[in-house]
């Protein structure tokens, strides 16, 4: 028996059909806008507890050095993160300053993703040990270790200090390595005053010429930590090289100092 078709005079069919197409597009948008949008609230955050950390270390800075009597200074320092979309909202947080430690002491939580964080800064003395041997003109052609010696030094916030040596078949501190004055932890501009600049500039002079021998660059450097090393600073010693030394004798010379480097507390 066939059935004829009944007309549909209100349109009841095509608004269901159009109802649910729109509810299909409507998954869909939510699946290409909303769902990435944990993971960019999550950045926006972290984003924003880095920033208040390089606030914090701004200000120990400037607790740390010598200030003018009657400078002002001010440091922003973001309290919550602005909502990585307009349907999210603003992240909290707080600051706290605790008065029942010695010194200045701040802590900020964050929420959800950062619950709490304290500001800890361990003060430095750093000695960068350069390999400038002639094997590195084709084991590190691009200067590798000095654009990431200069990053490293440009990461240093005072009272931090940094000295510099250059050995290849013999070690001397930089500027010492081209014929100028030795420049020491606490030389200006490796001092943190007014900046590391000094210190990042004078990793130019290091060239690839020459033998391999570390022992004398960390003999140099345990020399400086015994004669200018800040006893309130943790030390480290850091050994940028491509290889080995070139005699034994170097050798028992680097292991020999590495023992002395033990009651100095250097860190390698």
């Amino acid at each position: 028996m066939s059935r004829s078709l009944r007309n549909d005079r209100h349109g009841v069919a095509s608004t269901v059909a159009t109802l649910f197409t729109l509810l299909i597009v409507l998954v869909f948008i939510n699946l290409a806008l909303l769902a990435p949008l944990p993971n960019r609230q999550y950045d926006a955050e972290w984003e924003t507890s880095h920033k208040v950390l390089e606030s914090f270390g701004q200000l120990r800075s400037f607790l740390a050095g010598p200030q003018v009597e009657g400078s002002e200074y001010t440091i922003p320092i973001p309290l919550g993160t602005y909502p990585a979309s307009p349907l999210g909202a603003t992240s909290p947080g707080t600051l706290a300053l605790n008065v029942s430690e010695a010194g200045p002491s701040f802590s900020f939580r964050f929420v959800p993703n950062f619950f709490r964080a304290n500001v800890a800064k361990i003060d430095q003395d750093v000695i960068l040990l350069m390999d400038s041997s002639g094997s590195m003109q084709w084991n590190d052609p691009q200067r590798l270790r000095i654009s990431g010696a200069k990053e490293y030094i440009g990461q240093l916030t005072r009272p931090d200090r940094v000295a510099i040596v250059d050995f290849d078949s013999v070690a001397r501190f930089t500027l010492a390595n081209v014929g100028g004055p030795i420049m020491h932890l606490y030389s200006v501009g490796h001092n943190g005053f007014p900046d590391y600049a000094q210190a990042q500039s004078e990793l130019d002079t290091i060239d690839a010429n020459g033998g391999t021998n570390f022992g004398d660059a960390i003999r140099i450097a345990n020399d400086e930590f015994r004669s200018y090393g800040d006893p309130k600073h943790a030390k480290v010693m850091i050994l940028l090289t491509d290889g080995q030394n070139n005699f034994p004798w170097q050798n028992a010379l680097a292991l020999s100092e590495a023992q002395r480097a033990k009651p100095l507390n250097v860190t390698f």
